[in-house]
């Protein structure tokens, strides 16, 4: 009725072009989009956006990508475009046309970080690929954006440190003989005390926490552990739970269980009633212990708590395994109820019917499960 009134509303033409679309209406979404024709670009550029990725998203590749030539060339200030542009381009398989787009997009928006990290993701690919480990033209392009703004700046650092340590993880897998991955880290561990300079107080402990990560990859486990420590001294109460569970996969993976066991039922104790991943963590650490009644147990009490979580009712359906198919199509059905929109519920689901040896094998209840 909106559209009665106000036939080129661009608020209103792009929410029209987005329902018919999940109807599955793309002929009417198109003849909407058509109204366009005579509208001056100032006032239509944000729906040709909207159908330019509708055709992305239905596969006509060569009209989506003719819209967003002509847009970037008409409105060039608006750096969204570029990075729709990249993205149809690499998602096409064609990375030196999305690199174009991209130092077109730099030029004109020399300021612009989301274009910055897409560079860094097409150039790594392409120095990885002639194995070119020491990443130069990423690198290069590293420190082209020290012109971004400041609290960009240690993001691009932190980005730099998670890809040199990709690149150190292939080049001792390429030459196992000569080059330890303790060594090759040296690069990575550079950025990540250049993010931490430049990284804000109450965000420092993301860097502490990726840094200990990275070296608990090369076995420096001593290390590992005070980093943890820095990065809980530094987390505020929001994001505490997340560094405890990190604490936890160390301990488990130096082999001291019972240490770990302890980090996870303080986490549980401070954080349980308002973080549902430290009772995944708990159930998915009984699961590798092989004390599956533990697991149970510690699902069904956090169901208790976070009843709408689907992940912990996946948990739960995948528990039930030895209890048979029939027995966990009865917890399907209560999950289903709780989550009735959790895709892992319903994967869950899926997997239940594909047993061909099983008596619920169905592979049509299967396709509408998935």
């Amino acid at each position: 009725e909106g559209l009665q009134h106000c036939t080129t509303n661009e608020n209103l033409l792009i929410r029209a072009v987005k329902f018919y679309e999940r109807m599955g209406d793309l002929d009417q979404a198109r003849q909407l989009l058509s109204r366009l024709k005579y509208c001056s670009i100032d006032k239509s550029w944000k729906t040709m956006l909207e159908g330019a990725l509708l055709e992305a998203r239905a596969g006509r590749y060569t009209m989506a990508r003719e819209v967003l030539k002509f847009l970037t060339h008409n409105v060039p200030w608006y750096g969204p475009l570029y990075l729709a542009h990249t993205k149809l381009e690499r998602d096409y398989g064609l990375s030196p046309e999305a690199y174009s787009i991209v130092e077109k997009g730099l030029k004109e928006l020399p300021r612009y970080g989301p274009l910055y990290f897409q560079a860094f993701r097409l150039l790594e690919k392409e120095d990885l690929s002639r194995k070119a480990f020491d990443l130069p033209r990423t690198m290069g392009m590293v420190s082209r954006a020290d012109s971004i703004s400041r609290e960009l700046l240690w993001k691009v650092h932190l980005e730099a440190a998670q890809m040199q340590e990709r690149a150190a993880v292939l080049a001792v897998e390429d030459n196992t003989k000569n080059l330890d991955l303790r060594t090759a880290l040296k690069a990575t561990r550079r950025s990540y005390a250049k993010a931490i300079m430049l990284c804000p107080p109450n965000l420092s402990w993301k860097i502490w926490l990726a840094s200990g990560r990275t070296e608990v990859s090369c076995g420096n486990t001593n290390v590992a552990r005070e980093l943890f420590l820095r990065a809980y001294d530094s987390v505020s109460e929001k994001g505490r739970s997340t560094v405890l569970l990190e604490c936890a996969r160390l301990e488990e993976y130096c082999g001291d269980l019972a240490l770990s066991r302890s980090i996870l039922c303080k986490s549980r104790q401070q954080f349980g009633k308002s973080d549902w991943k430290v009772w995944l963590s708990s159930v998915n650490l009984e699961c590798r212990c092989g004390l599956r009644e533990r697991a149970i147990a510690f699902a069904q009490e956090a169901l208790n708590i976070h009843r709408g979580t689907g992940r912990l009712w996946a948990a739960l359906i995948q528990l039930r395994h030895d209890e048979g198919e029939l027995y966990q199509m009865k917890v399907l059905k209560f999950a289903l109820q709780a989550v009735p929109k959790s895709g892992e519920v319903w994967c869950e689901g899926a997997r239940i019917y594909l047993n061909p040896f099983s008596p619920t094998f169905d592979l049509q209840a299967a396709s509408r499960h998935l």
